[in-house]
């Protein structure tokens, strides 16, 4: 299901164990991966040996994302998706197809195809793969944070 690269485990790992941190789970930061990859139109699928070191992150989304969340970022992939792709949001039969695509009629937990998790999952990758070149070590959650506000976040969506 959510998946990401070794590395970005290894990487993260000192986020995760910080005592009071904010970051709870690995899902915690593939959804910052996932929002930075999908916001710099980071799409292009990695080279085909990266499938070799994924490891999962979890099977569905993790109890404290309430069905709200997950929908709207269902909505935001699939809208941003759209726009990265240059498709015409007012071609109907477009839209109505890619909707069918990409939301599931059977999976109640991510709401989502397994292709559309996939290329979920190569949006993290390249957005992990973004923010190590900007920091090769993790540093502590407060030092991440203040950089994805300062350094990332002005670039995304735009």
């Amino acid at each position: 299901m959510f998946k990401i690269h070794t590395s970005a485990n290894k990487w993260q790992e000192s986020l995760l164990k910080e005592k009071g941190g904010p970051f709870k789970t690995k899902m915690d930061l593939y959804y910052i991966y996932f929002m930075t990859g999908i916001g710099l139109k980071l799409d292009k699928p990695p080279h085909p040996e990266y499938t070799k070191e994924l490891s999962d992150i979890n099977d569905s989304y993790p109890m404290e994302f309430s069905s709200s969340i997950r929908y709207k970022i269902a909505g935001l992939f699939l809208y941003r998706d759209m726009v990265n792709n240059n498709l015409p949001s007012t071609d109907k039969s477009l839209v109505k197809k890619k909707i069918e695509d990409t939301f599931s009629k059977t999976d109640g937990n991510t709401f989502l195809e397994p292709d559309a998790i996939k290329q979920m999952n190569i949006y993290a990758f390249n957005g992990f793969n973004y923010i190590k070149e900007k920091m090769n070590v993790a540093p502590d959650s407060a030092n991440f944070l203040v950089f994805y506000h300062k350094e990332l976040m002005p670039q995304l969506f735009k």
